[in-house]
């Protein structure tokens, strides 16, 4: 019931769920592990990161305590197996690429095993695994492995969805939209344009069985859409597709407000970059100041997870002021760039808007 309520982005009745599952588990290692895997996976998309942490790795620690005394290291794998996926996620969130490669390979290999053994029951999970696997790949510049995966991912998800598209629209729009993605990093923007495009068709065919759990979904594509038309300076599609995103955002948001603040923090700045490469920078620092609000919350809660993007920010809204002159300004948000990510690469900046307040004299005695 708890799993059925996540999907359905009843987080906080899924939460009442899990409880009283861990509860009726009665101290039972077997079903508490069972249930504090589902649970750390719902933390994790709350934001509740420490938490979600905490939960996954008792329950994977539980289940491998079992595997050594039995000395059956088939036992139960596949529960395992996507403790370590949630793990893998979870590092990936807190910047520590190494970490998450690490857990992924050793889920990926777990789940290669099960599908391997039974592919009918297995091809998703698998696919999975291997979707979020090259996720962070790319994150991490290892593109070649990262597309061979997200490539073998869009196969083995065509298969599924060709036997039933309504089950399966949704996880294959998300190979494509990461794909696609993927392809504008590496300036592919006619296969990028493609597989976004394909995205968005899939995300709305599973609109039409379930808006709920996929609505948001469509967004995260129209704002890959949108980040692709400003890097080819497609500028009028580009506000366009992210005011798309910004719509849809916007509603989800007053039914699940934490769970979308990322994604509207992140939207904030894109949407300010585009009005900045258009120089029209007050318009940019408006929603560079929005996506700091947003992020400034997000950090407290998790500073090694929005330490990056909190910076980025910071350092977007600083560029603003500095192209408006407003150097006093400027100034503050750089410093603040280097005391959230002191590697951000923003000291020589600093250093140039100091020398150019100390020449016009612009510091008050």
């Amino acid at each position: 019931y708890a799993n059925m309520a996540f999907d359905l982005h009843k987080t906080d009745e899924a939460m009442e769920y899990y409880n009283k599952s861990i509860n009726a588990a009665n101290k039972d290692v077997v079903k508490t592990a069972l249930a504090n895997i589902k649970k750390g996976y719902a933390y994790s998309f709350l934001n509740q990161y420490d938490e979600a942490m905490w939960m996954s790795q008792i329950a994977l620690h539980d289940l491998d305590s079992l595997v050594q005394s039995t000395g059956d290291q088939d036992l139960y794998l596949e529960e395992r197996c996507f403790a370590q996926r949630t793990i893998a996620s979870l590092f990936q969130t807190l910047n520590d690429y190494n970490e998450s490669i690490r857990n992924y390979s050793y889920s990926e290999q777990g789940y290669r095993v099960l599908f391997h053994r039974d592919s009918t029951t297995y091809t998703r999970s698998y696919a999975d695994v291997n979707l979020l696997y090259a996720r962070v790949l790319d994150l991490n510049k290892e593109t070649e492995e990262a597309e061979m995966r997200m490539k073998e991912s869009i196969r083995l998800y065509t298969k599924l969805y060709n036997k039933s598209p309504e089950r399966n629209s949704a996880i294959l729009a998300c190979a494509h939209c990461w794909l696609g993605e993927l392809y504008r990093n590496q300036r592919k923007f006619k296969e990028s344009e493609e597989h976004l495009k394909k995205s968005i068709e899939l995300y709305e065919s599973a609109c039409k069985f379930n808006p709920s759990s996929y609505t948001g979904f469509i967004a995260e594509s129209w704002v890959n859409m949108g980040k692709l038309h400003l890097w080819t300076e497609e500028f009028d599609k580009a506000e366009t597709e992210l005011f798309k995103a910004y719509e849809i955002y916007n509603t989800l948001q007053e039914s699940s407000p934490e769970a979308y603040k990322p994604s509207l923090a992140k939207l904030y700045y894109h949407i300010g970059s585009l009005y900045f490469f258009q120089k029209n920078y007050e318009k940019a620092a408006k929603y560079d100041s929005l996506s700091v609000k947003e992020y400034e919350i997000l950090y407290k809660q998790s500073k090694l997870a929005y330490y990056i993007e909190l910076g980025t920010s910071y350092g977007y809204l600083g560029n603003c002021y500095f192209e408006m002159q407003m150097y006093l300004e400027a100034e503050e948000y750089y410093e603040k760039v280097l005391e959230v990510n002191p590697t951000s690469g923003y000291k020589d900046r600093l250093e140039q808007t100091r020398t150019i307040i100390k020449r016009k004299k612009l510091r008050k005695p």
